[in-house]
């Protein structure tokens, strides 16, 4: 490359990064009255989590110079092409971590949410039904507290613009396998088929 040819700029998730902490602190103070305590806010793939849209880790998974260490609350890389999906993700995260920070178990380890979760989650605007996973599924109920913060904090659309492939980027690779036929049977083989049906007695013809 020559002085003179320019390079692309690297596409920064660090304003992703800071446009969720800043909605997260702001979730905390007017939802929660500010009462929950430092926790680490990472953005992760979602891995073999399929559908995942994020998880709180309510043990201390962050080690600390002093102290006991810290929770985490995650939003999945696959889930940050929408603001308000973000915002519906950290509110509903959100209540996991409060929870657990006044000792109140919300969540059984295969996630099952119980009522504990539906009485907290509705009291800061989430709407709640039940499925497989107990009181796990949310979203930001019309008109309520939480629906009323996201209209006021007037998050950029333009901010959430990128997200990780939801495939991880992979391909499939293309199949070696060829189709032949004979007439009135098709079958598939990945190498060169030399070979005379035993039905009608016509010799295999590749046709695909």
């Amino acid at each position: 490359m020559t002085s003179k040819e320019k390079q692309k700029p690297v596409k920064k998730i660090s304003t992703i990064n800071k446009a969720i902490e800043d909605t997260a602190e702001k979730i905390n103070k007017e939802l929660f009255g500010g009462t929950i305590a430092p926790y680490v806010l990472t953005i992760q793939t979602q891995g073999r989590k399929k559908g995942t849209m994020g998880w709180a880790y309510t043990g201390n998974n962050w080690s600390a110079k002093k102290g006991s260490g810290y929770q985490e609350l995650n939003i999945c890389a696959e889930y940050l092409m929408d603001a308000f999906q973000v915002y519906d993700i950290l509110v509903h995260e959100l209540v996991h971590i409060w929870n657990s920070q006044n000792n109140i178990n919300d969540c059984s380890s295969n996630q099952y949410h119980n009522l504990k979760f539906k009485a907290k989650a509705e009291e800061v605007g989430l709407e709640v039904t039940k499925g497989q996973r107990g009181w796990a599924y949310t979203k930001v109920a019309k008109g309520g507290v939480a629906d009323k913060l996201y209209k006021k904090l007037k998050l950029k659309k333009d901010t959430f613009s990128i997200a990780r492939d939801i495939t991880g980027g992979k391909k499939k690779a293309p199949t070696k396998m060829k189709k032949w036929t004979c007439g009135c049977t098709n079958v598939r083989c990945a190498v060169e088929l030399v070979a005379v049906c035993g039905e009608c007695g016509n010799q295999f013809q590749r046709v695909a």
